[in-house]
């Protein structure tokens, strides 16, 4: 069985008022893990999204791939996949945080992605 194209991974995910508990970029081994709480407390089910083969990393500010400190939480603002001419696909994740609410935009592509939980 085949994995689903990243484009077709992420559309129709809704993580609308999701938090971002999780954001860590391991560049030895070119992978991008983001760990989402969701916004309905109910039902604390955490979830995970690994990017494998992650290349043309671009942040803003250039602070936004940091570890979040214990207990910070980042809101989610949106995660979207778009697939290019030329057979790539750019990921992009716009989320929200501390105190500031500091608007942070983390592009990339990858050649892989699943998700965890």
């Amino acid at each position: 069985m085949s994995r689903p194209a990243l484009d077709d991974l992420i559309a129709g995910v809704d993580l609308g008022g999701a938090a971002l508990a999780l954001i860590d970029y391991n560049a030895m081994t070119r992978s991008l893990t983001l760990r989402f709480e969701p916004a309905d407390t109910e039902t604390p089910q955490t979830v995970t999204l690994v990017f494998a083969s992650v290349v043309g990393l671009h942040c803003e500010p250039q602070g936004a791939l940091h570890r979040l400190e214990a207990g910070e939480r980042a809101a989610i603002d949106r995660l979207d996949a778009k697939r290019r001419k030329n057979g790539e696909t750019e990921i992009t994740l716009v989320y929200l945080r501390g105190g500031a609410r500091t608007a942070c935009v983390v592009s990339f592509s990858a050649q892989e992605g699943r998700w965890l939980g």
